[in-house]
């Protein structure tokens, strides 16, 4: 009997003990889902090398399970005393509700890496805000094997909890110092455990890093932890620059060497300085989709044609990651940053500088065009705002066109545009941003790819979009502004492509850019840029071209100036990414951490490091004062 009595004294702690066993159960459980479904990655680095993910992840599994039991304790500890089944009914819908918030992070994060290459955060949480968008390109199979996913882990989770750790009967009340002890004991283990111990510097994600393949790195990151750490993250970004690397003066003189302007005339490459523009935003394509750019051949050949025609920058990049940055970054020439958006927040964007604004000084009627919705990213309200004279979306479109579940089909969306520039006075300013490479890649063309992967889709569309830019250039050849006219072709951001490169590899953001048109002189047609550029360069380089103001875009280059500094930056999650002439550097701030990084001397790779987070630090500053 004294030893029933003993063990019921001691029944809290075990109780407690319990639910935490289960909760690094179900991370355990999550993890091997995030295996599994990427196991054709990384079965490579060999069964060991895949089983240590799960030893280096409970360390933040015990972090992430801290938090899950803080409130947990509290109510258990009440009910114990005030003999309450209320409390107990609270307990037991506070774990079904937070199975079913981390069933459904885990699920989504399978789609989330296909897609970004990244687990869930802050900035991929934002884009729920447009959650038809979301369902739209993810199409149905994903999103029903996703929910069915999500319900599955969810109730047998939910069923091992009710039946093996939720508790059922009360027992006697715990003697004081039984209770005093578990009171006081067991939240200085619960914060020991959320802060990863006693060292001084709390746990974060680099602590669970192990392995040279980042997938592996991704798996052993609790997913439920990383998403609360990235909203906290975010929440303080909003008033303090988190890339405060050196005194604020001393970065600014670094960047204004970077952007300092050469002595020189700029070289004129069109026969007029006032011919229509015609630019073209291409959905998520990559540089591997053209031969003539390192990448895959027969892909692209009218690309191909296009650019042995024209101007090809054959090392472009783009800064950001989404389509909403890639906007940013070629209208207004403000690259992106990491954690978040600035189109997205109006009080911000309406600081910036655009194309549009400049160029309708001198006349031009200007238009864009899209076959989806718009206000995904707030795209639509930055559009608005800088004055665009028509804007055209998926809902304008009649209803006959066909489309599919994300946007009109490229070949009506290029169709659309030049039956109304029939209309358009002359000169025109009109921007088109196509979708058919953004998934699930539903174009109405029967597949002429048969390999790729996973990326057979991708290329797919990547291989229709482009037979819509050879038939669109036919037909525009016959209209009457044809001969006047320049044509930007640019992507809005990158792919990993099958070549399937690290999401913080430089090559990940390389992206086909060219100008193209009659207006531009003989001797420039099939050239080739080969000095470093971006997205951001396209509006000094432009304006320049028509003899317009470009003062405002001060985070552009003119890429026809002699001299001057060569360079490319880009972001990620939580980072930057710089690029010289044959040299790189990545860095990941979160993880205080070198990724990757190719110079020519420990000097080079001390001043890619200077410039590189100078430059960040700079952007971020004058995005927070915007």
């Amino acid at each position: 009997m004294l030893i029933f009595v003993s063990f019921m004294q001691i029944r809290l702690s075990i109780i407690l003990i319990k639910h935490l066993l289960f909760w690094m159960l179900f991370f355990v459980l999550s993890r091997s889902v995030f295996v599994i479904y990427n196991f054709s990655r990384i079965k490579s680095e060999g069964l060991m090398e895949i089983l240590r993910s799960y030893v280096h992840g409970a360390y933040l599994d015990l972090s992430a399970t801290s938090y899950l039991m803080a409130i947990p304790f509290l109510l258990l500890l009440a009910w114990t005393l005030s003999r309450s089944n209320v409390l107990l009914i609270i307990n037991t819908w506070f774990h079904y509700l937070f199975i079913f918030i981390c069933s459904l992070i885990a699920i989504t994060e399978l789609s989330l890496y296909d897609e970004w290459g990244t687990k869930m955060s802050m900035k991929a949480l934002s884009y729920l805000a447009h959650p038809d968008e979301v369902i739209k390109s993810a199409g149905n199979k994903i999103m029903f094997l996703g929910l069915l996913a999500t319900f599955l882990l969810t109730i047998f989770s939910g069923w091992v909890y009710s039946k093996y750790v939720k508790p059922n009967k009360l027992f006697p009340p715990p003697r004081k110092w039984s209770l005093i002890i578990t009171t006081l004991v067991t939240p200085i283990i619960l914060v020991l455990m959320l802060r990863g111990g006693w060292q001084q510097i709390p746990i974060n994600q680099s602590d669970v890093y192990y392995s040279s393949n980042n997938l592996l790195n991704l798996s052993a990151v609790n997913s439920f932890w990383n998403l609360g750490h990235s909203i906290e993250q975010n929440k303080s970004y909003m008033d303090t620059n988190p890339y405060d690397y050196y005194p604020l003066n001393e970065a600014k003189k670094e960047v204004e060497i970077l952007f300092a302007e050469p002595d020189t005339a700029t070289e004129k490459i069109l026969t007029t300085d006032k011919p229509n523009v015609v630019l073209i935003i291409l959905e998520s394509w990559s540089a591997d989709l053209m031969k003539s750019l390192g990448g895959y051949d027969s892909i692209a050949p009218n690309m191909e044609m296009l650019a042995s025609q024209g101007v090809l920058f054959t090392n472009a990049y783009g800064p950001g990651e989404r389509s909403d940055q890639g906007m940013a970054a070629i209208f207004s020439a403000f690259p992106a940053q990491p954690t978040t958006s600035i189109i997205k927040q109006p009080s911000k964007f309406q600081k910036l500088p655009c194309i549009n604004t400049q160029i309708k000084k001198a006349g031009y009627a200007s238009s864009f065009y899209f076959g989806g919705q718009l206000n995904y990213g707030n795209i639509k309200g930055y559009m608005y705002y800088n004055q665009f004279d028509k804007i055209m979306e998926g809902v304008d479109f009649p209803s006959s066109i066909p489309r599919g579940k994300l946007t009109v089909h490229d070949e009506y969306l290029f169709a659309q545009q030049l039956s109304d520039l029939k209309q358009e006075k002359q000169p025109f300013f009109s921007a088109m941003f196509t979708g058919s490479t953004h998934s699930p890649f539903d174009m109405p063309m029967k597949e002429a790819i048969d390999w790729g992967g996973e990326y057979q889709g991708y290329l797919n569309s990547a291989f229709y979009t482009d037979k819509c830019l050879g038939e669109y250039f036919v037909q525009a050849k016959k209209q009457s502004w044809y001969s006047n006219t320049l044509f930007i072709i640019v992507a809005d951001h990158a792919h990993p492509s099958p070549r399937e490169w690290e999401y913080y590899h430089p090559l990940r953001k390389k992206i086909p850019m060219m100008f193209f048109g009659d207006v531009i002189k003989p001797e420039y047609r099939g050239y080739k840029y080969e000095k470093l550029a971006s997205q951001v360069d396209i509006a000094k380089t432009l304006l320049h071209q028509l003899d317009l103001d470009a003062s405002p875009f001060k985070w552009s280059r003119d890429l026809f100036k002699s001299g001057g500094e060569e360079f490319a930056y880009y972001t990620f999650i939580d980072g930057v990414g710089w690029i010289r002439k044959n040299e790189y550097y990545v860095w990941h701030h979160q993880l205080k951490r070198v990724f990757y990084q190719v110079a020519d001397s420990e000097a080079s790779a001390l001043k890619m490091e200077k410039e590189s987070k100078s430059f960040l630090q700079v952007l971020f500053d004058e995005y927070l004062q915007y």
